[in-house]
This record gives C-alpha cells, structure tokens and sequence, in this order.
C-alpha cells in the first residue's frame, strides 16, 4: 500500500507544469554501463597479457638431468676435418671447403664424424656423383636409401659396421653437403 500512497501523495501535475520530482536521467544510467563495460573489457585485456606473457613459463620443459654420461662434443677449426674421418668420402668435381666440423660421442657410445662442405657442384650432379662413386665395387659401400624432398637429397649408405649419411642441399650458386660419418664397432 505505501506505493500507492507515495504516488497519491503528490499533487497532480498540469499539462503545461513541469515534473520537478528527482529522477536521475537516463543518460546517466547509459554513460555507467558504457564505463562499467570499458572497466571489465579493460580488466579482461590485462588478465589475457598476464596470462599470455607468462603462459610459457609454466609449459616450458623442464631438464632434469645433464648431458648423458659419455656425450662429448669437439668442434674443429673450420677447414679441418675430425680425425678418423675418411677423407676421400668428401666427393666434388669442383671447388669444395670444409667449412664445419665436429667429432661428437653419443650417449651411446656412437662416435659421430659430421663435416659440412661448400661446394659449386650442383646438388643433382653431387647426389649422381655419391651414388655412382660410393656403389661402386672398389669402395664397397651399400646404398641403403635415398630421398629427395623439398630439393633436399639425403642418401644413407652402408659399409660392414660403418655408416655415412650424406644431405645434399643448394646453396648459393652451387651445394652444401653434410656428412654424419659412423665407423663401425
């Protein structure tokens, strides 16, 4: 009953009278829920940077241990190659440089001889050069597989316990050439 009375209480208005009772406009109440929604957007905004920003420190892997027992790693001076390293495996019909190498023992025990060569052989005639020199009953070697993606060749071949992969890559004007040497055990 008491709203009833409140709204009985005020005096009637006339047509040209204004209402001068107290009402908040409702422009107002629009300009608070605009500021209310930039608050929360704004809220949100940072949230999503905190997360963003420091997401990857919670996935980031964890290493629990070192380098396993046996792993060791030499790099050379460039243009040397590993000892141990068959030389006349670093094939090219024009100019070549050494220009990485590395003797790297696995965990394993594996002993990894890997050389990178520049050359100006293109990688086609390298690829045939490998296969035809390598296959040949003199040297004895075994070619296991070879695969050409993306104008990237790599051949694995085979010889008793020892293995070499050789990738084949273009590069400049000419190919770079990596070989993983294993001698076998």
């Amino acid at each position: 009953m008491k709203p009833i009375k409140k709204f009985m209480d005020r005096p009637p208005i006339q047509a040209n009278q204004v209402d001068n009772t107290p009402q908040q406009p409702q422009k107002y109440q629009k300009i608070y829920r605009v500021i209310a929604v930039l608050v929360l957007l704004v809220i949100a905004l940072l949230a999503w940077y905190w997360l963003a920003k420091n997401r990857p420190l919670l996935n980031r892997p964890k290493v629990y241990n070192t380098l396993p027992k046996g792993y060791e790693f030499k790099a050379l001076p460039q243009g040397q190659y590993p000892e141990g390293f068959p030389k006349e495996l670093a094939l090219s019909v024009g100019q070549m440089e050494v220009i990485r190498a590395e003797d790297t023992i696995v965990a394993s025990g594996q002993n990894q001889k890997i050389v990178d060569i520049r050359t100006t052989d293109q990688p086609d005639s390298l690829a045939g050069l490998y296969r035809n020199t390598l296959t040949d009953p003199k040297q004895g070697w075994q070619l296991i597989t070879s695969e050409t993606t993306n104008n990237i060749t790599a051949l694995v071949f085979k010889k008793d316990k020892a293995s070499l992969v050789v990738t084949i890559m273009p590069k400049d004007n000419g190919s770079q050439i990596n070989l993983t040497y294993v001698a076998g055990k």
